[in-house]
C-alpha cells in the first residue's frame, strides 16, 4: 500500500506541473495575441 501511495503522490505532483504549464503557455498565448491585435491592426 506505501508503494501504492509513493506512485499516487508522483504522480499528482506531475500531474500538477503538467496543469501550471499548460497554464503559463495559454497566458503567453493570449499575450501574444493581444499584443499582435494592438501593433498589427
Amino acid at each position: 500500500m506505501a508503494e501504492h501511495d509513493k506512485m499516487l503522490r508522483e504522480h499528482q505532483k506531475t500531474w500538477n506541473g503538467f496543469v501550471k504549464l499548460m497554464a503559463v503557455s495559454t497566458a503567453v498565448v493570449a499575450v501574444i495575441l493581444i499584443l499582435m491585435g494592438i501593433f498589427l491592426v
